[in-house]
């Protein structure tokens, strides 16, 4: 049976569309290509099948719009910290 989409498994990056500005950090910092801004709609998107839920984007957020599921911001912070010391 075939699906119109694909599923991605693990933890993907997604994005709140009311707290974006669309400045495109996100997509500037994205080591996996895997968010980009999308003009038509002023925000940005995640490709799901790219996203390797590294969290680079959700730390680059200025305006918090970008979250990874299942992780809050505070705990992605603390796992960029911990990496780099």
């Amino acid at each position: 049976m075939s699906l119109d989409f694909i599923e991605a498994e693990g933890k993907t990056a997604y994005v709140n569309k009311e707290r974006c500005s669309a400045c495109g950090l996100c997509e500037i910092n994205c080591p996996y290509s895997a968010i980009r801004v999308n003009p038509a709609e002023g925000c940005a998107e995640v490709n799901a099948v790219l996203c390797k839920g590294c969290g680079v984007c959700t730390a680059s957020c200025r305006m918090n719009a970008v979250d990874l599921n299942g992780f809050n911001n505070e705990e992605v912070l603390a796992q960029i910290y911990n990496i780099n010391n």
